[in-house]
Order: C-alpha cells, then structure tokens, then sequence
C-alpha cells in the first residue's frame, strides 16, 4: 500500500507531466499579449501626475526630501514619488485638486534647494 508521501510524489509528478503538456507545443506567438491603450484611464492618470527637478548643492536623501513634501503639500494618501533620473522626479496624486494647489503655488523650495515642477506630458514621458 502506498504510504503519504508516495501519494504526494505521485501526484506531483501527475502535475508536472500536466503542465509540460500543456506547454511543450506553445510558440512565442501564444505567449503574446494583443494590449489595446485606454486613453482615458492613461490621460486621468496624467492628468494627477506632475514632473520634478531638484536643484540643491547638498545632498538630500529622497526619503528626506518626500518627508519635507509631504508636510508642505499634505496631499492625501497613496501620493507616490518615484525618481526617474538623479534629481528627476514623477509625483503622481489621487485627485487633480492636489496637482492644481501645487502649481498654484508654486515656487518650492524644500530642503534649502528649489524644486522645478510642470505638468506631466499629455504624451507621457
């Protein structure tokens, strides 16, 4: 009689002999996505996106510097900042108002440095 761990093995094999066929007759076409843009979803996310560059002498340490923002701002929570490139940064909100307020206000300067800031491209980066 087969014990637990028999049973266990032998399923495994049975899985694994599934999966192979399955993919032994796959081409690279049948791994392709056909991705159609949703211009809408991706002009919204734009829309709440601004792009930054930071002007400094001294080193500023990014955690620093989001922390610095993140009180002079206050923007809602889920705000992201992502660099992009040394100094170069992607600051995406939830809702248009915080980009609207930003740019009202604008000129920043955090972190005794000067933080340029525009409106992401309709196109992306």
């Amino acid at each position: 009689m087969d014990g637990p761990r028999e049973m266990e093995t032998s399923l495994e094999v049975d899985e694994i002999d599934e999966v192979v066929g399955q993919v032994e007759n796959l081409y690279f076409d049948d791994l392709s996505l056909d991705l159609e843009p949703d211009e809408e979803s991706g002009s919204e996310v734009i829309s709440k996106s601004l792009v930054g560059r930071f002007m400094t002498h001294k080193q500023v340490f990014n955690s620093l510097l989001r922390d610095v923002l993140c009180r002079i701002w206050n923007p809602a929570p889920g705000w992201k900042m992502q660099e992009l490139a040394k100094h170069t940064f992607l600051f995406s909100f939830t809702t248009r108002k915080e980009v609207d307020y930003i740019l009202e206000n604008r000129p920043w300067s955090p972190c005794n440095g000067f933080l340029m800031i525009t409106e992401m491209p309709n196109d992306g980066l």
